[in-house]
């Protein structure tokens, strides 16, 4: 999402009903009571990425609707944890790949040994295997780069975690 200051209530309101994508800016302006101008400057470069959130939360209130309140007390018990986990370790290796490639592969990024751009491999296949999960042997995790070939700037975006 785009950086954009937000100084009132009103435009954070603004923005996220835009993100939720359920209008157009020309409602959005009647809802709020500001210009359609005002509303476009706001949502200019916001993405809409709630729509797809919204589906699949309205999909989960629906299978829970079906259980009794004991399911439905340890389904989200369950949910809440597995997420608590899911965030920690995604976390966890997103800081340790950035650690890793700041402290041994940009120093030597001009001319990384055979070693060190193993190195930088494993851990990032690793990393990729922790995060989304192991892959079939036969295909190469997705975010696995050739570091030799990255441009300074896509190694700083990784090194802050983008």
């Amino acid at each position: 999402m785009a950086a954009i200051p937000i100084k009132t209530e009103k435009a954070l309101a603004i923005i996220t009903d835009w993100r939720i994508g359920n209008t157009t800016q020309r409602k959005l302006a009647e809802k709020h009571s500001v210009s359609l101008g005002t509303v476009s400057k706001l949502c200019k470069g916001v993405e809409q990425d709630g729509p797809a959130i919204v589906n699949i939360g309205t999909q989960y209130r629906q299978e829970l609707a079906g259980q009794d309140v004991t399911m439905v007390n340890a389904i989200e018990r369950e949910v809440d944890e597995r997420t608590k986990h899911i965030q920690f370790f995604t976390n966890a290796t997103v800081s340790n790949i950035s650690k890793m490639l700041k402290n041994h592969i940009e120093p030597v990024k001009a001319n990384p040994s055979i070693a060190e751009h193993k190195m930088a491999q494993d851990a990032i296949a690793k990393g990729s295997e922790t995060v989304l999960g192991k892959l079939p042997d036969s295909t190469p995790p997705a975010t696995t780069v050739n570091i030799l070939t990255m441009s300074n700037s896509d190694l700083e975006r990784i090194a802050r975690g983008r």
